[in-house]
């Protein structure tokens, strides 16, 4: 009797095994249709953007050139205005001149006076080298109506060129301004295009996560790790995976080899150069990699780099933008931490301006430094201990030995310090109307998930932490304040 209940319980447990199994395959059935869903819709709806991009662009241009000929137009159109004023005014000085000189002295001055005005007619009248000195009326004489008729006609003239020169004025500014409030516009609309497509790319990310995380997911990692952070977590790599792939046929591509190299060199500079010597500084480095993500032409070592020069290449230059504004943490910050609030101000104002590279920033944050997703993995069955040591963070050499803990606790705090100086880092001038990309409510988050997680990812034989954090609380209550960190940027610093 025992032995058949021993075997009922075997095939209900070889039925269980058999139904999740069935159940995995259906999962990773509809997960790889999501995908690939999901990677049609992304590839149509960027060629859409590509091309929509490149005809308003054409539409500009054209808009430029007419804009361009009509001010040649009116430029042509003002100068010889400028000239028939200026003819007609020498017209008018010689006809009053001639009348002026030419007229017998004024009746009503009497014979001395009248004669001592036309003597300063005359000698006004040497200065003009084309004009003769006429011979004096012997009588008294008036003006014609035919000269006050004639002066009057030339005087409405000026005033008519006047008033249409000054029109001409007016259709230049208000076309200047046109343009400039067209260029504003479209600028926007790119900027609002970009937001709504990394917005639309982060839902169907996450959608297709949901499927995942439901069914492979459970509650035996929630003692590792949030379950909620869990799931952003995985929406972003699977987000930066998608987005590594997007741009696969740039990177396969051996044609293409130098521009590769020219849009690294273009990433590379600037950002090794970034210090908080001057806002002037600051600015010129910002606005060259800002133009690079834009797909506009900057210059890079001497030579010119455009990467909308292939349809891919603004991809590929914001994931490596991204990618290696996180190493900084490692190359620069872990030896220089002060250097971490230039730095983190520049990726910031990016960050505002491309909403997509900053979810590629943040995904590479994580891929580095997995202690700030906060998410501690345990290791699991069969698990190699290489495996489950790059899972936690650590480097690996070509002769498979792993890095030494004072190395890797160095790279580690260098990415970390990088990281919190972005949260705390305040937003240029120009920008503080908006919303921080990623402010003091993500560090209290992390805090929170870090101090729920307290148990399990602190041994009790480690102590060192503990009585760190201990001495900085002793430390603060003592002084009543907490210092400003060193290198941090004062208030409108650019």
């Amino acid at each position: 009797m025992i032995w058949t209940l021993i075997e009922a319980v075997k095939e209900r447990v070889k039925k269980i095994l058999r139904e999740e199994k069935s159940q995995r395959e259906i999962l990773d059935y509809k997960q790889e249709l999501l995908r690939r869903q999901f990677e049609a819709k992304k590839i149509q709806d960027e060629e859409l953007f590509l091309q929509q991009i490149q005809e308003d662009e054409m539409r500009a241009k054209e808009s430029q050139a007419r804009l361009e000929q009509h001010h040649k137009q009116l430029a042509q159109t003002v100068k010889h205005g400028e000239i028939g004023v200026r003819s007609r005014l020498g017209a008018l000085r010689v006809v009053l001149l001639k009348w002026f000189y030419t007229r017998p002295p004024h009746k009503y001055l009497g014979g001395e006076e009248g004669e001592e005005l036309w003597d300063s007619g005359k000698n006004a009248s040497n200065q003009v080298a084309t004009f003769q000195q006429p011979k004096l009326y012997p009588k008294v004489g008036e003006v014609s109506s035919l000269d006050v008729k004639t002066a009057f006609e030339i005087v409405q003239k000026i005033t008519s060129i006047q008033g249409s020169i000054q029109d001409e004025v007016v259709k230049i500014n208000d076309a200047q301004e046109a343009a400039v409030t067209a260029a504003a516009a479209a600028k926007e609309q790119n900027e609002n295009k970009a937001k709504e497509e990394a917005e639309l790319s982060l839902k169907a990310a996450s959608d297709a996560s949901d499927a995942v995380s439901s069914a492979t997911l459970g509650s035996e990692l929630s003692e590792f790790v949030d379950p909620q952070v869990l799931h952003n977590y995985m929406t972003l790599q699977q987000y930066l995976q998608q987005f590594e792939s997007s741009y696969s046929e740039l990177v396969n591509d051996e044609g293409f080899k130098k521009f590769r190299f020219e849009c690294q060199k273009a990433v590379n500079v600037p950002v090794n150069a970034i210090s908080h010597v001057s806002s002037a500084h600051m600015t010129d480095k910002y606005i060259k990699l800002s133009r690079l993500i834009s797909g506009q032409p900057v210059e890079a070592g001497g030579s010119t780099v455009s990467a909308s020069r292939h349809p891919q290449g603004v991809a590929f230059c914001k994931n490596l933008l991204a990618k290696k504004f996180v190493a900084q943490g490692e190359l620069t910050v872990s030896s220089k931490p002060e250097a971490a609030f230039a730095i983190a101000a520049i990726l910031v104002s990016l960050w505002v301006q491309f909403p997509d590279f900053g979810q590629l920033v943040l995904a590479h944050f994580h891929r580095e430094c997995p202690y700030l997703v906060p998410l501690f993995m345990p290791q699991v069955e069969n698990q190699s201990n290489q495996d489950f040591y790059k899972s936690l963070g650590y480097r690996y050499s070509e002769k498979g030995e792993v890095e030494t803990q004072p190395k890797f606790l160095k790279r580690m705090s260098g990415v970390m310090r990088l990281y919190t100086a972005i949260m705390v880092t305040r937003l240029r001038r120009q920008d503080q109307n908006k919303p921080h990309p990623h402010g003091l409510k993500q560090a209290w988050r992390w805090l929170i998930c870090m101090l729920n997680l307290g148990k399990t990812i602190t041994p009790s034989s480690s102590s060192g932490p503990t009585v760190r954090l201990e001495t900085f609380l002793q430390k603060i209550l003592k002084q009543g304040k907490i210092p400003p960190p060193e290198g941090i940027l004062p208030n409108n610093f650019w």
